[in-house]
């Protein structure tokens, strides 16, 4: 005696295929009174189950010479019928079908039918905005269909109008296409349509409601559908999950997106609701499955998914009307493919443009993902796969401040080996040395990691730098990263060992291939061992670069022949310089001096104060500035955080965008006074609360310049305060040179007395990243036009430059922000979730970039500013990832409220 054994598995999946439809196994049985069912006949009675289950031949033979009624209208019956007159037309045993009057169409593809679907579901989507528009059209594409129906088939001849109109049949998913030459066959009489409400069985054959003479017949053949929902109750050895999961006779059945019971564990339903399409709508279903089993996301309370069956049920009631039929998705299925997307973090908008995307048809192709496969085992092959080729390649990072610990947290997630080379001997970047009284100048909200939040020890909402750097270096230990940094390490050059520039020159695609990896290409990586002053080479598969652009290669003003420091008897540093110094050292070395501060950025106006505060009014420290800037008190002009006017998507259709169409450039367009009034806003708001008429430092130029170069910053605490009583005096000039007794400002003739001049003239980054590379052609590649932003496509990679990606050059009103999103970006590049496009359209798209840049910050343009069109840039990103760029919940709030990084959080 064989025994079983049973099988325990974690997680279960019941795919009982179109359950109502053919390849079922339970078919639905009409019921009868006593003795006048299927045993008072004298004849054969099959289900179309049954009849599906013979080979074609005998099927032929099985009907061949029978009188043949056929019970039912859908699909099946009207084959069944077509079979049975094939067999049977010249000997006059016809076939009959009886049933309900339902809409059949000959063709759907003809007069565009498969936009008219489209465009219900659509329209049913957005029937909240336009409920009386949709209305009439709903109605005006229903009986464009009917009246196509009704002109190729000749239903009046034959009494076959329903009285019900498309939109219920289609919605009920009733809909089938009819057998060609189905009406030929019932004009010369070969199959006969009788309709009935009710029927029994006697001696003869089928006694229809309504008529005295039985139908006389040799084989009835039922037609009737399937109990699908039997089937799947059946399958359940418990009766409460079989209470569970049967459907009530006026509801769906009781699944969360079709898939998921919230009262049945562990299990899931794939295959059971149908659409216009039942191959996609599984597909859909499994990727969802995928996803929530790999961690993607999480499913909401059993409240709210019980809420979200019962609308959706109301719904489908609303348009079936009384042609209901439980599970049936049909003419909204692009509206549930968006819930499934959005579960899944994708873009639900899977079509390019505004009129694609409302006009052409959706189909199982615009859900296609790059490398992506959509059954449970081609996603784990391809997980494992992908998994074993990263730990074969090697990542070099360039730099361990923000930019570098985030490339390599995420580089890691996707299974990559990181190595990070740092040359200091911590993390944290240019927040291992700064000035003792910088704090940070983007509030916490905007700067902070999406996946760790700032402690609740940190209350300030623009802490210092000692809590920047304790935060920096916690996320470090947090997600164990310290382990794959290479510390007192410095990357002196890199060179790339594999094709030649002129084969580079000749690629369409990056990298030749528009991948990140190459089998002939790598990079040698060269760094010093400061520490013990040796000299190391690496190979890298790819390479990263976190050097940033604030730190390393100071930017020195040129000057005259003799005019230059070298003629001034006092001394000259540059901001890095004070910075680096300690807080006791720095204060000695501007004690009792008269102090030159050349800048007005925030390192100027921060050493200024730091000088105030050895000195005060005795000995004044100078700031020489060319040009007055919108530098802000605070984040919230009259009480209204700035983010509302510059970090929401309200903000940015005020803005012309690269490639934006015909009606965003128009809205921009039409929306520029309010552009204007956001701008001089922010300025009164500068103006009253700083003072700047007084002490004559009103701009000339908008607020919005300043801010769309990142050229604002805030100013310290009590700054014009120290400018009122004279520690600080500020002096305009276009350019100054230097003699033996200090400073000669441009238009005097009196130098200006000092003892330490303090360059705060900011740093070369572009120079910095240059340099790294040994390559004379990378160097002139990477460096692009002094007139253009940083050539790099999504601020990233270089169309001309293999196998490298650049990460923190750019800057925006959270760096941190940025750095983290292109981090994930690169990660998703790495793994192979997308591939770039061809180089002509990188190129193209960096230029129309630098192109929107220039038209806001005018004059004040400086290269590689994201600035005001952050959440723009993001949304690029979120496309080519695969994920949804609408990150928030609701209409208003999405256009509205402010973005920062909490709305980029994974689901996982």
């Amino acid at each position: 005696m064989t025994r079983c054994s049973p099988r325990v598995c974690g997680m279960a999946m019941v795919c009982p295929l179109t359950l109502k439809g053919n390849g079922s196994d339970f078919p639905n049985i009409p019921e009868f009174p006593p003795s006048k069912g299927p045993e008072a006949f004298h004849g054969k009675v099959i289900h179309s189950m049954d009849y599906v289950a013979m080979d074609y031949e005998s099927v032929a033979k099985f009907v061949k010479g029978k009188r043949v009624t056929v019970v039912g209208f859908q699909k099946s019956a009207l084959d069944i019928a077509m079979e049975c007159s094939a067999a049977n037309a010249w000997r006059r045993d016809p076939a009959k079908s009886i049933g309900n009057i339902d809409f059949t169409t000959g063709s759907i593809s003809l007069f565009g039918l498969f936009v008219l679907f489209n465009y219900i579901g659509k329209n049913l989507s957005f029937e909240g905005l336009t409920f009386i528009a949709c209305n009439y059209q709903r109605w005006g594409i229903s009986k464009f269909v009917e009246s196509y129906i009704k002109k190729k088939h000749p239903l009046a001849k034959y009494g076959m109008i329903p009285k019900h109109s498309f939109l219920q049949e289609i919605s009920s998913c009733l809909a089938s296409t009819v057998p060609e030459k189905l009406y030929e066959k019932v004009e010369e009489g070969s199959i006969i349509l009788k309709k009935f409400q009710s029927f029994s069985f006697c001696e003869e054959g089928i006694l229809i409601n309504g008529e005295t003479a039985p139908q006389k017949t040799d084989l009835v053949i039922s037609a009737t559908g399937f109990r699908g929902d039997k089937k799947l109750k059946d399958i359940f050895v418990s009766q409460t999950f079989q209470d569970c999961i049967g459907s009530s006779p006026d509801g769906t059945l009781p699944l969360y997106r079709e898939i998921i019971h919230p009262q049945i564990p562990q299990l899931a339903v794939i295959g059971f609701s149908e659409g216009l399409s039942n191959l996609y709508t599984s597909e859909m279903r499994c990727r969802w499955l995928v996803e929530l089993l790999d961690g993607t996301f999480k499913l909401p309370a059993i409240k709210d998914m019980e809420k979200d069956m019962a609308k959706w049920d109301e719904y489908m009631k609303r348009y079936s009307g009384q042609y209901y039929r439980s599970s049936c998705i049909a003419i909204i299925h692009i509206w549930y493919n968006d819930q499934l997307c959005k579960d899944m973090g994708w873009n639900p908008r899977r079509k390019k443009g505004l009129f694609a995307e409302l006009f052409e048809p959706y189909g199982p192709l615009d859900y296609s993902m790059h490398v992506k496969q959509d059954t449970a085992a081609k996603v784990l092959l391809i997980v494992a796969t992908s998994v074993k080729l990263a730990m074969e390649k090697q990542i070099a990072i360039v730099g361990a401040g923000i930019s570098g610990l985030l490339a390599c947290k995420y580089v890691l997630s996707k299974g990559f080996h990181p190595i990070v080379f740092e040359a200091q001997n911590s993390v944290g970047g240019v927040w291992t040395k700064t000035i003792e009284t910088t704090k940070l100048q983007s509030p916490t909200p905007a700067f902070q990691f999406s996946d760790f939040p700032w402690p609740s020890s940190v209350t300030d909402l623009f802490p210092n730098q000692h809590q920047v750097l304790d935060y920096l270096q916690s996320y470090a230990h947090h997600f164990d990263l310290l382990k794959h940094i290479k510390f007192n390490t410095k990357v002196v050059g890199i060179e790339y060992e594999g094709a030649s520039y002129e084969e580079i020159e000749s690629w369409s695609l990056w990298n030749g291939n528009g991948q990140p990896f190459s089998s002939q290409g790598k990079w040698k990586v060269v760094v010093e061992d400061i520490q013990k002053q040796s000299t190391e080479v690496h190979q890298a598969d790819f390479v990263v670069l976190c050097v940033g652009r604030f730190s390393d290669v100071p930017n020195f003003p040129e000057f005259p022949p003799d005019k230059g420091p070298g003629a001034f008897h006092g001394k000259v540093i540059h901001s890095m310089d004070y910075a680096n110094m300690d807080n006791e050292v720095a204060a000695n070395l501007v004690k009792g001096k008269r102090v030159t501060v050349v800048g007005f950025q925030k390192s100027a106006m921060d050493i200024a104060i730091e000088c105030t505060a050895a000195n005060g009014v005795e000995h004044p420290c100078t700031i020489i500035y060319k040009t007055e800037h919108w530098h802000v008190p605070d984040y919230f002009p009259w009480g209204v955080s700035l983010a509302y006017f510059y970090m929401n998507r309200f903000s940015e259709l005020l803005l012309h965008k690269p490639e934006e169409g015909f009606l965003l450039n128009l809205l921009a367009t039409m929306l520029s006074p309010l552009r204007w009034a956001y701008a001089k806003f922010v300025e009164s708001h500068i103006k009253k609360k700083l003072q700047l008429g007084k002490y004559g430092m009103v701009p000339k130029h908008s607020f919005l310049q300043d801010i769309s170069s990142c050229l604002i910053s805030i100013v310290p605490e009590k700054f014009y305060d120290r400018v009122e009583e004279g520690s600080i005096i500020l002096k305009k000039s276009q350019s100054f040179s230097f003699c033996e007794e200090g400073i000669l400002v441009d238009g005097e003739t009196t130098p200006l007395k000092t003892d330490l001049v303090i360059l705060a003239t900011g740093f070369r980054g572009d120079k910095k990243l240059k340099d790294i590379f040994v390559s004379q052609t990378f160097q002139d590649y990477i460096a692009g036009s002094p007139n253009e932003k940083l050539p790099l496509y999504r601020e990233m990679i270089h169309p001309q430059i293999p196998q490298l990606a650049v990460i923190g050059f750019s800057e925006s009103l959270s760096n941190l922000l940025v750095s983290e999103m292109g981090s994930r970006w690169l990660a998703e590049l790495l793994h192979g979730t997308f591939k770039l496009p061809s180089r002509k359209e990188m190129e193209k798209d960096t230029k129309e970039r630098d192109k929107c840049i220039k038209q806001y910050s005018g004059p004040y343009y400086r290269r590689s500013c994201l600035a005001v069109q952050q959440i723009w840039y993001n949304d690029q990103l979120c496309k080519d990832m695969g994920w949804n760029p609408k990150r928030k919940r609701g209409f208003f709030t999405e256009l509205f409220q402010p973005y920062g990084p909490m709305d980029y959080v994974s689901s996982s």
